[in-house]
């Protein structure tokens, strides 16, 4: 485990968001029950399904909680779970050399209670110490009582309290009560809130860095902030960094490697065929990292860099052509090297590596959503979303195979449903991914202070079921006739107006839509649909425009939104008036 527990510096607790509680249970559920780490027992006389599962989810918590404190692996944290009947108000114990932890987890909102939740764990403790183990019944403990024995009666032996729980804080009694023992019989205690659980599960979606120790010949380097080295690297040295790190060494890139292209073939063969030119003829590549460790004097030909964080921001597809010219173990690579420039971004400021990346890549045109994916909320979205194990893809040139939702699905959706018919219009999904566009600021701008992934994935799903049906009937409807073109180009006003109506994917904490919930959506979409297209078919005709020419003007679609919010009043209106007609008969 990667994940660490330690509170960063000024860090405040405070109470788990609804949503936040939400991503613990599902990562949880995805990692220890799915996998059966954590196997469905009958559980106690009385006990409901849901009860059972709460209890497995404890468990969860308390395994997950050793692999984060000890470095494990989650199935070591599931070994040493020894809760149960009278398991003497323990759940797990984990020997690490002369620490012995005990952990005791409380899958609950509310605040642990001193009687009924910290009393137990201290008197279980104690009772460890004084050598009671005949009050330990559980058979999980009894088949490891010889080995915990051991470990607990070793010289220079420690015993770890830990505690861990969903809520704020332990409250002052339960926390006094604690203290007063550590500070009696010189153990030490962690208190581990939900906050810590869900900051480490979110750590468990990020990526390692990338470290790396690499030799530049020709090498000279800066020692003022930000830090800058430059030299020659062999290409062997580049090929051997990919085959370990594949398309990770790109993560901060505008774009990733994009395979074989036609400009990436006559890469490979000038190094193929003229590797002593190679490095006349390269633009070179650029490297970012979070901490660079330069050699002692630059004096010397060769100098050994060793960096943490790397990424190479430009220079993908020269990296990825050279791995495709030179593969895992070749005894006899070609003989090239490559200039390269070593970017130190510690301490530099939030946006220097993103403006690194943007000034280093001005050579070729880049798309606008290229940017956008640098924008730091899609990461943090996707790390959310990854807790519900959804694949969430924003990076040009990523695999899309298996993902579950795009960058252009977010955009596109955060459009339906926007408040602003100038975005919900817009065909151009380019426009709205521009980050200098003020429709950037809009849609994105309330997500990157809360991503909100339940929300916005409802947002999603609702958006690729209206999609899938409008293709399903443009492809239903004969070619080349009005219609045919209304569910081609009409999409942006059919999405906003059924948005506008519908209440599936509104007011849930839910990450999925239930199976009602897309039956009415499907109901919804035939009915607003055959509405806009009612509008639009009239207007057309009124007007003496065809409907690409509709689509294409943000006027039109004004007006006709406008005409159907009129039409939807008009019938409201009329609506109340029959029932207030058949209440005064």
């Amino acid at each position: 485990m990667s994940a660490s527990l330690t509170r960063p510096a000024n860090w405040k607790a405070r109470t788990l968001k609804i949503q936040e509680r939400a991503q613990i249970e599902a990562a949880l559920e995805r990692r220890f029950l799915a996998t059966h780490l954590i196997p469905d027992e009958q559980g106690r006389p009385g006990w409901t399904d849901e009860a059972r599962r709460k209890n497995r989810l404890s468990k969860a918590l308390a395994a997950y909680t050793v692999s984060c404190l000890c470095s494990v692996s989650e199935q070591e944290g599931v070994s040493s779970l020894v809760d149960g009947e009278e398991d003497n108000g323990i759940d797990a114990i984990y020997v690490d050399g002369e620490v012995v932890y005990l952990v005791q987890a409380k899958y609950k909102p509310a605040k642990p209670d001193r009687d009924e939740d910290i009393h137990p764990f201290v008197q279980g403790a104690r009772d460890m110490l004084d050598g009671e183990y005949g009050r330990f019944r559980n058979p999980l403990f009894t088949a490891r009582q010889a080995e915990i024995e051991a470990a607990v009666s070793a010289p220079g032996a420690t015993l770890v309290l830990v505690f861990v729980h969903l809520s704020e804080a332990v409250e002052y009694h339960a926390l006094t009560l604690l203290e007063d023992f550590c500070a009696e019989t010189d153990v030490s205690f962690r208190d581990i809130n939900g906050q810590l659980i869900h900051a480490a599960l979110l750590a468990d979606e990020s990526p390692e860095p990338i470290r790396a120790v690499l030799t530049l010949e020709h090498q000279r380097h800066t020692t003022a902030a930000p830090k800058v080295a430059f030299g020659l690297i062999r290409v062997r040295d580049l090929a051997e960094l990919y085959h370990d790190h594949g398309a990770r060494l790109f993560d901060q890139n505008i774009r990733s490697f994009l395979g074989r292209t036609a400009l990436n073939r006559e890469i490979e063969a000038s190094l193929r065929s003229k590797p002593e030119l190679f490095v006349h003829y390269n633009n070179g590549i650029t490297m970012i990292c979070q901490r660079l460790t330069a050699p002692k004097t630059s004096r010397r030909l060769e100098g050994r860099y060793s960096v943490q964080g790397l990424s190479i921001v430009n220079g993908a597809q020269t990296v990825g052509s050279i791995a495709h010219v030179i593969p895992r173990g070749d005894p006899n690579p070609p003989d090239a090297r490559v200039l390269v420039t070593i970017i130190e971004t510690h301490d530099a400021g939030d946006t220097f590596a993103v403006d690194v990346t943007r000034t280093r890549n001005t050579q070729n045109p880049i798309p606008e959503e290229a940017f956008a994916a640098q924008d730091s909320v899609n990461e943090r979205l996707r790390e959310r979303l990854a807790l519900y194990d959804v694949r969430y893809v924003y990076k040009p040139g990523q695999d899309r195979q298996g993902a579950h939702c795009t960058l252009e699905d977010v955009a596109n959706a955060l459009a339906m449903f926007s408040a602003d018919p100038a975005d919900a219009l817009t065909r151009n999904v380019t426009k709205l991914l521009d980050v200098r566009s003020a429709a950037y600021a809009r849609l994105f701008g309330p997500i990157s202070r809360d991503p909100e992934p339940e929300r916005l994935y409802r947002m999603v799903q609702v958006f690729q079921q209206v999609e899938q049906a409008l293709t399903d009937y443009q492809r239903a409807t004969v070619p080349k006739t009005r219609e045919r073109q209304f569910y081609s180009s009409m999409r942006p006003l059919i999405r906003c107006w059924i948005a506008r109506r519908t209440e599936v994917g509104r007011n849930s904490q839910l990450l999925l839509l239930s199976e009602a919930e897309r039956a009415t959506l499907s109901r919804d979409i035939e009915t607003y649909t055959a509405q806009v297209l009612r509008v639009t078919l009239a207007f057309s005709e009124a007007n003496g425009r065809g409907i690409v020419a509709i689509s294409n003007s943000l006027a039109d679609g004004g007006t006709l939104l406008g005409i159907l919010i009129d039409a939807h009043r008009e019938a409201y209106r009329t609506a109340q008036a029959a029932q207030v007609s058949v209440n005064i008969l």
